[in-house]
């Protein structure tokens, strides 16, 4: 097995996955990302019906500040040639992350150990490759999965992804998936696109909770 490199700063994901695809301070499109199509749009709230698309993920026991060390090193690892090809993937966006013990469309089917804290990260794969067509990984502690192209409310803000910044935009979705009537998962996931050297206010991050 390869050993994870060990990285030093937080959601370290988002800075190299989008330095890989040269993006800048300024924000933009950096890589390629999942396919969806938009149902309905209100204000920063989209409603997205995504097409099928496959995960590489993995479980940390650790908190938010610091599961990137872990999580992210073994999925670049693997996207980086610590499979049974030897390949490299390229790179998609956004990073995937959520936390543990809740229904996740990411993460679904969910698995989870009874007591167990800590966090979930996915990288989505490029179009065209599913489970049966991607290089199975070496490290037996990241899986390839399918996801059946689930509905999506997504909310979009700017800024620092912090935990507690992350919390409180998730029950602003849930507070407005209720003013409309709609049945969303417990769970939600945070999508993040940029690196951190892009300035605050042009980030794009995002609150991603399944519609049922």
């Amino acid at each position: 097995m390869t050993q994870s490199r060990r990285f030093t700063s937080p959601l370290f994901a988002g800075l190299t996955a989008l330095m890989l695809a040269g993006c800048s301070v300024f924000g933009g499109k950096a890589a390629e990302e999942t396919s969806y199509s938009v149902l309905e749009r209100d204000g920063d709230v989209e409603i997205r019906q995504y097409e099928d698309y496959a995960i590489a993920r993995t479980f940390v026991t650790a908190s938010y500040d610091d599961m990137d060390r872990e999580a992210f090193g073994r999925l670049f690892d693997y996207i980086t040639g610590d499979n049974t090809t030897q390949g490299e993937i390229a790179m998609t966006a956004p990073v995937l992350m959520a936390p543990a013990g809740e229904e996740i469309a990411m993460t679904a089917p969910v698995l989870m150990e009874e007591g167990k804290e800590g966090w979930w990260m996915a990288f989505v794969l490029p179009e065209g490759l599913d489970a049966a067509s991607a290089p199975v990984p070496t490290d037996p502690q990241v899986e390839v999965i399918n996801i059946e192209g689930p509905r999506m409310a997504a909310l979009q803000y700017a800024g620092t992804m912090s935990e507690a910044t992350n919390t409180a935009e998730a029950q602003r979705l849930r507070d407005w998936i209720a003013t409309r009537g709609l049945d969303g998962a417990a769970g939600y996931q945070i999508a993040g696109y940029n690196p951190p050297w892009t300035l605050p206010f042009l980030r794009r991050n995002e609150i991603l909770i399944e519609l049922r």
